[in-house]
């Protein structure tokens, strides 16, 4: 059996960088293992596979190379702008169902796609020594203000604030550790950050999550819904700006841009996203 796929670099910065996604269409005849068995040949972070659904207008399903997951942010944007590019859907507003529950997703002017995120959930703050030791940082290089804190805006992540870019570009992670923390807290992983002070990105990111065998991601939008809304909660967002912009990718050198607004105290992650390639695989 033959099946189609795209590559697709969601959050690009310019029109590069960005992170790689698998998407694949019409994807109502594939088995659960099949579209494991895809995404894990592909080794993509992760891959949506599109199907037909009643009552939206897309139903979506994410994979990583391991298992699926509930939602992923760039697999959302890139799947939404490559069929707005085919001319399958039109701007405007759509609801994509997943197992985070049927959200809304939005093309506007430019094709730029905004997904909604889920109501943010704060949960534990987390033992700050513990964390620095897994990033292998000293406790000095965290933030003293801002906590290590779980956080969800469909998938749980710890956000763990340092305490200044140069911090962030040195962590070189303990992934066992890193995975052990993961499961015990039942957490996607570590999204790391640094405020960026007077300039026109709020904050730069780094994001890890060994325990679904992605060391290191380059744009990731559910983790940075959650780290809108924290720095939101924290009062670290400009209050005179509509948008906020976050950087990732960039010690990957891939960097990416990642934006968020918010409705109704619901926040919306958008980014842009370049087509790489079109093949087939078999299975």
């Amino acid at each position: 059996m033959r099946v189609s796929l795209v590559q697709v670099n969601a959050f690009t910065a310019n029109s590069t960088g960005g992170n790689p996604a698998g998407v694949v269409l019409g994807a109502d005849s594939l088995t659960d293992s099949q579209m494991l068995g895809i995404a894990k040949q592909v080794a993509f972070s992760e891959t949506a596979f599109i199907t037909s659904n009643s009552s939206a207008t897309k139903n979506v399903r994410f994979f990583t190379p391991t298992e699926e997951v509930d939602l992923c942010g760039h697999a959302t944007i890139g799947s939404w702008s490559y069929m707005f590019r085919k001319g399958l859907i039109q701007s405007g507003r759509h609801t994509q169902n997943t197992k985070a529950g049927l959200l809304k997703v939005e093309i506007r002017d430019g094709g730029r796609v905004y997904m909604e995120q889920t109501n943010a959930g704060f949960f534990d703050e987390i033992n700050s020594a513990e964390v620095a030791a897994i990033l292998r940082i000293g406790t000095s290089d965290l933030r003293p203000d801002l906590k290590p804190q779980i956080v969800s805006t469909g998938l749980r992540d710890l956000l763990v604030p340092v305490a200044s870019e140069d911090v962030l570009n040195s962590i070189n992670p303990d992934f066992d550790a890193m995975t052990e923390m993961s499961k015990r807290y039942g957490i996607v992983g570590f999204h790391v950050f640094a405020l960026l002070p007077n300039q026109l990105s709020v904050a730069v990111a780094r994001n890890f999550a060994p325990l679904f065998g992605i060391d290191e991601e380059s744009a990731t939008g559910t983790s940075n819904g959650a780290l809108f809304c924290y720095l939101r909660e924290h009062k670290e967002l400009p209050p005179s700006q509509a948008e906020y912009r976050i950087e990732q990718g960039k010690t990957m050198n891939q960097l990416s841009y990642i934006y968020g607004n918010f409705k109704n105290d619901i926040v919306w992650i958008g980014g842009t996203a370049s087509v790489v390639k079109e093949f087939e695989l078999s299975i």
